[in-house]
């Protein structure tokens, strides 16, 4: 089955901002998570077509059983629009979903190489079929 992904070098929008999913707090250089409720920072990188024009770090909220929305409601305070995780359960991809930031799957490596494979359309759309089952 094919799925939407992300953006390739023609399709790219003008100024987006990314969280993802990061074990430490190196930036661009910082490993992506495998999961997103226990991930400990985020990367936010802003992008200007398919141009890095900032990256920061970001402390994620401590996780608790049922507390997803709170990481959630800080990604969305910080203007993201776009999380890219390695994996996350069904219920956090729903709120994200509610919340009007697009989720993309599948992510593994640096982060740098990350944002490279959201800007080339390599990253699938997160949906159902990805999630944990936990």
């Amino acid at each position: 089955m094919m799925r939407d992904s992300a953006p390739n070098d023609n399709s790219a929008p003008e100024a987006v901002t990314i969280a993802v999913a990061s074990h430490t707090s190196e930036g661009l250089n910082s490993q992506v998570s495998q999961h997103f409720g226990h991930c400990p920072y985020f990367t936010i990188v802003s992008l200007k077509g398919n141009r890095i024009e900032n990256v920061s770090v970001l402390g994620n909220p401590p996780h608790r059983q049922g507390g997803c929305a709170a990481p959630v409601a800080l990604l969305k305070e910080k203007g993201v629009s776009v999380l890219i995780v390695g994996g996350m359960g069904l219920r956090p991809l729903m709120i994200l979903n509610r919340e009007g930031i697009r989720v993309y799957a599948g992510a593994s490596g640096s982060v740098r190489d990350t944002i490279e494979n959201y800007i080339s359309g390599k990253l699938p759309i997160m949906d159902e079929s990805y999630t944990c089952k936990h």
